[in-house]
């Protein structure tokens, strides 16, 4: 998996810890995953693996079935409540 991330999301993402969890979220409607992301260790049994060509900051991926993307690009979302947005190949659901 090939990871991309705007500086505004390193820089986030490094205020944080370093860390960011990244996995599909439950489905929504056929054929749509959003993907969630986190700075903390989420709750539950997800099986998360280290991703490692990230430069700048530790990123851990659960698939859950799912696989991995061919490329996952970050950017930080949000005016009031600031958060790392997860696009799976350019996409901001899983197909």
């Amino acid at each position: 998996m090939r990871v991309t991330a705007t500086q505004e999301a390193v820089r986030f993402i490094q205020a944080r810890g370093g860390r960011l969890w990244v996995w599909p979220r439950h489905r929504v409607r056929p054929g749509l995953v959003p993907l969630d992301t986190a700075t903390e260790p989420p709750p539950g049994d997800m099986e998360f693996l280290p991703v490692v060509d990230v430069r700048g900051f530790e990123l851990l991926f659960d698939g859950r079935g799912w696989g991995e993307p061919e490329f996952l690009e970050l950017d930080l979302r949000g005016w009031r409540r600031r958060r790392v947005g997860a696009f799976w190949n350019g996409l901001a659901y899983v197909q």
